[in-house]
């Protein structure tokens, strides 16, 4: 189990958040910190794929804040980043699954294709 709370360091407009466990299932958590909008929800599965077991692992961040609209009403809107990873169980090792999510990092922060990249529809 992830630890509780989770603590991020503030990056650019983002604060650093505290995110404290409100509920946990059976393969799975979310987190909160009210204070500044945010959530994590984790899961993980272990479905069959015609009969060939996958594990696949999902982390969400959400933040939700009030946004004005072009109208100059004001509503609440939410914004999420997910990353999701299916494996089969045999034939990576920990370190080799672990390797994999780790080089999506790297592609994110990357000078030829980085995160300003990924949300700004270059392909």
């Amino acid at each position: 189990m992830a630890t509780n709370p989770i603590g991020l360091a503030a990056h650019g407009s983002v604060p650093a958040l505290t995110l404290t466990r409100i509920n946990t299932g059976n393969f799975g958590a979310k987190y909160l910190d009210l204070a500044n909008g945010y959530a994590i929800d984790i899961q993980h599965s272990n479905p069959s794929d015609l009969g060939v077991k996958k594990e696949t692992h999902y982390v969400r961040l959400t933040e939700t804040k009030n946004v004005t609209l072009p109208s100059g009403s004001v509503v609440k809107q939410s914004a999420f980043i997910s990353i999701s990873a299916t494996i089969p169980p045999n034939g990576w090792t920990l370190a080799q699954k672990v390797e994999l999510v780790a080089s999506l990092y790297t592609l994110m922060g990357d000078a030829d294709f980085g995160t300003t990249d990924f949300i700004s529809y270059v392909v």
